[in-house]
């Protein structure tokens, strides 16, 4: 038996070492490459090749998106405004709280919606994920980073992670149809309706009365100045301030629309016939030369001394404040503007419309998003610039559409692209050149798409590059093609190409181009074409040349070939490649020069006992192991997979005291473009452009947003009681009391609570733990509510709060105590203990009266024995003090009898003697 245990051992020592290796290398190793001798070239054939920039020629392909016919019109000079009569009318006010807390409670909704096979990260919030109506008038972000929403005949509607409630008439509202929701810098939020001002203070919904009556106006904007604010009506301007409501009283009717700072610390005002401006108690009229100005203002944005208003049924003004003057933006057709908004650090105007959707105009080119490209819907009521970088836009019918500025964007056919599989991206000449598989390439140069004036009938396109010269070579599925100024060359086999598919062309050093084909590399020089002899045939995918001169082959199937000094190496699997199947590389400024495999990122540096090898993979945070390209930013490599992009630092990985990992860009966050094509990872002009089969993603690496807003909004707590069939859950308000106290007959506590990261909410994981019960966190998970079953009387404290893959942020509490039911009270156990006492006193009480009683019975029994054998001790001596005197009479009185005694008489005398002793005797 001990035999067959040993051999069983060895064999299992022997699979594990078998098996060890086929796992991927360590995290460091020391990979020595084999040496194939000095490399080899085998002559091919000689041709001459064009030369010279290629000629292109604009096609009638257009962006859909991008409008290029904007220009403002000639500037006009704006008069000294005049001053309008007008007087302040006051009333006493005051805000007057509802009678009640709010009543609505959060519910659940299903996560914002993504818009497909668009080309930037849209999501949707509309009545299909739970929102009531479709009619949005306003948008908010308050001081928790919460969206509020403004509807029509809803409320206003608080929106946070999957969670919803919604404050109406039944918590204290005017009215439901809600026009304008406002921040305060105290953090109160100030709600326009259609019959009034509200003011909710995270608790409780006041109402603005004025001369003890209830403020009815319609409302149509809110603007806060300092320590007044400004309400904009139907009936004109009022201003709230120090308890005292006041109406600016004019001769006609006022509607104002919007509100506006403007400069010269004056406040301008939108109204139906024209721009007004209020500044040192004085309010101007401020008449516009342009005639496509003047009109109903329905919307104003600003920046500096810049004022933009959108005019109604014709477009946008713009307004130079500091030289007077006015011009009309021409070409953005817009008649129904409804809001505009202006983003400082992007320089970007935002405007929406009723109809047409919504214009993003940077410079002298604007953007258009609508149905058609992302929006749910094109009939665009507010557009407010959130706290994160997102854009908001509420419609009239699709509910909230939120648009992640700054981030992951996409080149479609929409946007002139033949074909959205992109096979092959370069910069040549400062144009992006886009190869595509079936369709050739395209060239976008200033958002005009250009295509070569000559027709090639090989449409497969796999490498773009640039030779010395300035000729253009591309790679095709049947060969090579070099376009010049005056003509191009096709290179295929009928020449003598030893090739079809041509995956990769680079321009070396040496002066000569180097391909990357399914049968080997390639090199021509001068014309000259020739062939590396390798030990095997060699599907090479990529080439490349680092900064010592390198030149680096990777195959699919056989690991990688190097040539240095005109010397060949090779590394596979069996010096410590961690797969054959490599698919493309890249340097990083340190030197280490990475590989993209079938199995992780491997980094290799040379030392003089060969590479140093470092190995990151999908234990590591990858989303994927299969790197089919790579791209380096400093010291930050990303890496694109089947599964989206990572980006990862080596040096913050591999550190002694690190726990970093790759930060992954994949559908769930926004980059939508998640399947890269081979070796299509370009940096042009500071953003990276990335291949894929849906088309050409592309951002810039300092704009996209890493870090997620880890603030945690415990919502609601809610408990349920014993002793009913079915409980329900019960909202549990004050949730800042300190301590809450709940009842003993409470059954279940359940715990709601929700974030506000509006740009990657899929990274946010939740950990909890409940103080009191368990002392240790939680693992993190999506889950976003915690119920506790029949939980013991006791003090508790829950905590939650957000983990993503980089770190854990603070924690939000609630504390409450579990009462104890009354038989576990103090007084329950006092009189317990009373009852106890008693009733033991009572037994012992019981007992020393059962014993007393035992022991008198004791007593008499002793007695009654002692007395009885007195009783014949007294008998015995009686009976002997009798016997002997009755014995002595016997004697006497037969001695009489028989005349035995000579003196009778003396005889006689002594019976009566002895009888009298006898008697004395009883009588004693």
């Amino acid at each position: 038996m001990y035999r067959y245990f040993v051999v069983f051992i060895c064999f299992f020592l022997v699979s594990l070492r078998c098996f060890s290796q086929h796992q991927l290398p360590a995290k460091t190793d020391h990979i020595l490459p084999t040496n194939l001798g000095e490399a080899n070239w085998q002559p091919l054939f000689q041709v001459e090749l064009p030369s010279g920039k290629p000629r292109l020629k604009k096609n009638e392909l257009l962006n859909l998106d991008f409008s290029f016919a904007f220009t403002p019109t000639a500037h006009q000079r704006i008069e000294s405004p005049e001053i309008v009569s007008s007087e302040w009318v006051s009333f006493k006010s005051q805000f007057k709280p509802f009678a009640s807390p709010i009543k609505s409670s959060w519910k659940s909704v299903k996560p914002a919606q993504y818009a497909l096979n668009v080309q930037s990260d849209i999501r949707h919030f509309s009545i299909r994920q739970g929102l009531p109506t479709g009619a949005v008038y306003s948008v908010q972000q308050d001081v928790d980073d919460m969206i509020w929403l403004g509807t029509n005949g809803e409320g206003a509607c608080q929106y946070t992670g999957n969670y919803l409630r919604c404050l109406t008439d039944q918590d204290g509202l005017n009215n439901n149809r809600v026009w304008d929701i406002a921040k305060h810098v105290n953090g109160e939020l100030w709600l326009a309706t259609d019959r009034g001002v509200n003011v909710f203070d995270g608790n409780v919904v006041s109402a603005l009365q004025i001369d003890g009556a209830l403020y009815t106006p319609k409302v149509n904007d809110i603007l806060f100045d300092d320590d007044t604010t400004y309400l904009a009506s139907d009936e004109g301007l009022y201003l709230a301030k120090y308890g005292s409501l006041s109406r600016l009283k004019i001769g006609n009717s006022l509607k104002i629309n919007q509100l506006l700072k403007g400069p010269e610390q004056s406040i301008w005002l939108a109204t139906d016939i024209g721009l007004f401006q209020y500044r040192e108690s004085k309010l101007y009229k401020v008449e516009l030369p342009e005639p496509s100005c003047q009109g109903p203002i329905l919307a104003m944005a600003s920046a500096q001394n810049t004022v933009w208003l959108g005019i109604k049924g014709t477009g946008v003004c713009q307004v130079d404040w500091s030289s007077k003057q006015i011009a009309f933006l021409s070409g953005l057709l817009m008649p129904n503007i409804q809001t505009l908004a202006y983003d400082q650090n992007a320089a970007a105007l935002w405007i929406g419309d009723d109809s047409k959707g919504v214009i993003r105009m940077t410079g002298n080119s604007a953007h258009t998003l609508n149905s058609a490209n992302g929006l749910n819907d094109h009939h665009i009521r507010d557009i407010m610039l959130g706290s994160q970088g997102n854009v908001w836009i509420a419609t009239y019918g699709g509910g909230v559409n939120r648009l992640k500025e700054h981030s992951f964007q996409l080149l479609t056919k929409r946007n002139g692209l033949l074909n959205e599989r992109v096979s092959a991206l370069a910069n040549i000449n400062e144009r992006l050149w886009i190869g595509q598989y079936g369709t050739g390439f395209q060239v976008l140069y200033n958002n005009q798409w250009f295509n070569s004036i000559y027709d090639f009938s090989d449409q497969y396109v796999h490498a773009i590059s640039i030779s010395e010269n300035e000729s253009v070579w591309v790679g095709t599925r049947a060969g090579l093609i070099v376009i010049g100024n005056n003509g191009y060359q096709r290179v295929d086999r009928q020449m003598g190409l030893d090739a079809d598919i041509v995956h990769r062309i680079i321009a070396s050093q040496d002066g000569c181009m180097y391909l990357a084909t399914q049968s080997g590399v390639i090199r021509a020089c001068e014309g000259a074409f020739e062939k590396l002899v390798l030990p095997d045939m060699a599907y090479v995918v990529s080439v490349f040349e680092d900064t010592s001169k390198r030149l680096w082959f990777v195959t699919n199937g056989q690991g990688i070939y190097y040539l240095e000094r005109g010397t060949l190496f090779h590394i596979t699997e069996a010096q410590g490649l961690p797969s054959n199947w490599v698919y493309s590389i890249a340097q990083m400024l340190d030197g280490f020069v990475a590989l993209g495999t079938r199995r992780g990122v491997l980094l290799l540096k040379k030392d003089i006992n060969g590479w140093r090898s470092r190995h990151v993979s999908v234990s590591d945070g990858l989303s994927n192991n299969i790197i089919l390209s790579l791209l380096v930013q400093g010291d930050v490599i990303w890496a694109g997979t089947e599964r989206g992009i990572n980006r990862f630092k080596p040096q913050a990985m591999f550190g002694s005291n690190s726990s970093s990992k790759p930060q992954q860009y994949t559908y769930d966050n926004g980059y939508i473009a998640v399947d890269s094509t081979l070796n299509t990872a370009l940096l042009f002009k500071g953003s990276y452009y990335w291949g894929s089969g849906k088309g050409v993603s592309y951002f810039k690496p300092e704009s996209v947003k890493i870090n997620v807003n880890s603030q945690v909004n415990l919502l609601r707590v809610s408990a349920s009681q014993s002793g009913t069939p079915r409980p329900k859950f019960k909202d549990i308000e004050h949730l800042t009391h300190p301590l809450i106290d709940l009842p003993a007959t409470t059954f279940q506590i359940r715990f709601q609570y929700g974030h506000s990261e509006w740009g990657n909410p899929e990274r946010i994981m939740y950990q909890t733990r409940l103080i009191g019960s368990n002392e240790y966190w939680s693992d993190p998970s999506y889950d976003d509510e915690m119920t506790f079953t029949q939980l013991s009387p006791g003090n508790y404290e829950f905590q939650v709060r957000i983990s993503t893959q980089d770190k854990t942020a603070d924690y939000e509490y609630f504390s409450f105590v579990i009462q104890p039911p009354w038989w576990q009270t103090w007084w329950a156990f006092s009189l317990g203990l009373l009852f106890v006492i008693g009733a033991i006193y009572s037994l012992l009480k019981l007992r020393f009266e059962f014993i007393q009683k035992q022991q008198r019975i004791s007593d008499r029994a002793e007695f009654s024995e002692a007395l009885l054998a007195r009783k014949k001790q007294l008998l015995a001596e009686v009976s002997h003090e009798i016997r002997t005197p009755l014995s002595v009479l016997k004697m006497q009185i037969e001695a009489l009898e028989y005349n035995l005694v000579e003196n009778t008489e003396q005889t006689y005398e002594l019976l009566h003697r002895r009888i009298g002793d006898i008697s004395t005797l009883l009588q004693t």
